[in-house]
């Protein structure tokens, strides 16, 4: 019998990258909305959960900008862009989540994606 393996839509792999902004402590979210346990970037300076927090609060934009098929290590996977915050008006830069088809491994790109590349939903 065949394996049977269900891609993420588009609209699903969204959805899921939109929690994990809030869950982990990227956005304006109220702290009971914040997960207590933390996913870490690829690069921090601290495993202290409240420095970490303290240094992700309200950087990023709860609402996607975009989207694009393929991450880092997962051809099949997606990459879902956020502004930034405090980013002035015309900046070509966004944080980017990557995730694998199904949806798991998450992680906040230490990089940041360009935004004209990646902005769209399209």
């Amino acid at each position: 019998m065949a394996q049977v393996t269900s891609q993420l839509t588009k609209a699903d792999a969204v959805a899921k990258a939109e929690q994990f902004v809030v869950s982990n402590g990227y956005t304006h979210a109220l702290p009971e909305q914040v997960s207590p346990t933390l996913t870490p970037e690829s690069l921090e300076w601290t495993n202290d959960r409240a420095k970490r927090l303290a240094q992700r609060f309200n950087t990023l934009n709860p609402k996607a900008v975009g989207i694009r098929r393929g991450s880092l290590n997962s051809p099949g996977g997606w990459s879902v862009c956020f502004d930034y915050v405090d980013v002035g008006p015309g900046s070509n830069t966004c944080r980017v989540v990557t995730m694998d088809d199904a949806g798991g491994h998450l992680s906040v790109q230490h990089v940041d994606g360009l935004r004209s590349y990646f902005a769209g939903f399209d």
